[in-house]
């Protein structure tokens, strides 16, 4: 479960934990593109930034997305148009396209290999046609370069399709690593093994509460802005759970004996995949994208992505996988991101989230709006696409989301406390069961049989075993675990407590 950007011996230099600042002007939570950038920003703006991971650099979305950066983005611009209007797709557009813009000029400054390529939607059934026509009707509509002539550029039949030329393509490990040598060059420090736990307001400042390193140690320091870029916001004042819905997407890379299609490519048909070419010096390679579901979903994440292989051998030829990895990212009911103050009544702690599977431009673009916020030079663009209240169709999201989150904790809790299979899960799985009244969690990975609570943290959802991922997940608000309990991303900040099982 190792992306392909991932396997390199290439890391970014980050700063030492003894050196952690007791007070900064700015402190970054999250060294993901987004949080990246506006250290980048802040710091060049002569603020002195403290980024803070908890993991390492690019360790989640941002290390394990295909890294498209593109103004047509599947149906994305049409779910925008129809769910908060047109003045807010046309924003949509224009922040979108900062962030390619930006990005591309960063990439020239400092040497990130940038590929220009158009994106291509397209369709191989009557159903996914339609959408492709919708979407080619509303990217037309909000001024995008349409183009519907010449050839798809993939080996298998295409009934349907269009492009937009001029987006791009990247390795985001080599980007992300770039992000952090500018914010250190402009006098941000950058480090890695710091998890942020909590945050108070004591007047004019934020004072932030953290763990360090492998022992844990907590830490307290301050800043006059937080802003945080974790995905799901770690520290959710503003109830970002009952509007947002986390999804997985699967990745598999493949070795290719054939030349591979240069577009960037994403299928409309249900349950359709994406293709992007990676060209490195030993050759061609092919990426492979979908697989897609909720995380914590009862369904098998493995079957899933053995189907997303099985077609792709079936549509190109020559194919020899590499590796194979997945991404977490989080959609807003009303489909646009959500940036800004976490709580409305205490704009000092700002975040950034709900970029909907297209976090590389919106991510960019968030970072610029939260940049300004701070030094008070917004655009309009981002006062028309991130100052609006949900629209009424969001805030029949809101109830809709939350009767689920409801119904699946009552399921999930009810499941634990009837289940009496207590056999030792094969290798690779994991079931949940019940020590007296209390959810567990039991799995084998690595011929280890582990037990931990089943409970989440964050607000008491009972975990699924995901199988291809080997890990634990809520199905509420997304938090997921490793088999040993340790947390690895969503809104918990502490990991599943272990149990000790009793000896036969």
């Amino acid at each position: 479960m190792t992306s392909i950007w991932h396997d390199t011996s290439t890391r970014p230099v980050t700063d030492s934990l003894h050196e952690l600042p007791s007070k900064s002007d700015v402190i970054v939570a999250g060294a993901g593109i987004a949080g990246l950038v506006a250290a980048v920003l802040l710091s060049e703006a002569g603020l002195k930034v403290t980024l803070v991971e908890a993991r390492s650099v690019a360790a989640l979305a941002t290390g394990n997305t295909t890294a498209k950066f593109s103004l047509l983005q599947g149906s994305q611009l049409s779910s925008v148009r129809q769910k908060r209007g047109a003045e807010i797709a046309a924003a949509y557009v224009d922040a979108n396209r900062a962030g390619l813009e930006w990005t591309a000029g960063f990439c020239e400054s400092e040497g990130v290999a940038w590929q220009t390529r158009p994106a291509i939607n397209f369709a191989t059934t009557r159903s996914g046609a339609r959408k492709v026509d919708e979407e080619r009707a509303v990217a037309e509509e909000l001024g995008l370069p349409v183009e519907t002539g010449g050839h798809h550029g993939l080996p298998f039949s295409v009934v349907n399709f269009f492009a937009v030329p001029g987006n791009g393509q990247l390795d985001p490990y080599e980007l992300s690593t770039a992000l952090v040598a500018r914010a250190r060059r402009a006098g941000a420090m950058v480090f890695e093994g710091v998890t942020v736990t909590g945050a108070t307001q004591q007047g004019e400042h934020v004072e932030v509460q953290a763990t360090t390193g492998r022992d844990a140690a907590l830490v307290s320091f301050s800043a006059s802005h937080l802003i945080l870029a974790t995905g799901f916001p770690v520290l959710d004042r503003g109830l970002h759970f009952t509007r947002l819905t986390a999804h997985r997407s699967h990745l598999v890379s493949f070795r290719s004996d054939n030349e591979v299609p240069t577009g960037m490519y994403l299928s409309m048909d249900t349950g359709g995949h994406s293709y992007r070419q990676l060209n490195r010096q030993d050759g061609d390679y092919l990426l492979v994208g979908g697989a897609g579901h909720q995380v914590g979903a009862s369904v098998s994440s493995r079957h899933l992505v053995d189907e997303l292989i099985a077609q792709a051998h079936d549509r190109f030829t020559g194919l020899h996988e590499t590796h194979r990895w997945a991404a977490q990212d989080y959609t807003n009911v009303d489909a646009t991101p959500l940036v800004g103050p976490l709580d409305p009544r205490d704009n000092r702690i700002l975040s950034m989230t709900g970029f909907a599977k297209w976090g590389m431009t919106n991510g960019v673009a968030a970072a610029h709006d939260l940049t300004a916020r701070i030094l008070g030079n917004r655009t309009q663009w981002m006062k028309t696409l991130y100052d609006r209240s949900p629209s009424a169709k969001g805030a029949l999201g809101l109830v809709e989301r939350g009767a689920h989150t409801a119904a699946r904790l009552t399921s999930e809790w009810g499941k634990a406390l009837t289940h009496s299979d207590d056999t030792t899960p094969a290798e690779g799985e994991g079931r949940v069961g019940r020590d007296g009244v209390h959810p567990v969690a039991t799995s084998t990975v690595g011929g280890q049989t582990r037990t931990v609570s089943a409970v989440c943290p964050h607000l008491g959802g009972v975990v699924v075993w995901n199988d291809e991922s080997c890990s634990w997940d809520c199905p509420l608000h997304a938090s997921r675990f490793a088999p040993d309990g340790t947390r690895l991303e969503g809104p918990a900040t502490t990991g599943l407590a272990n149990v000790e099982k009793p000896q036969p």
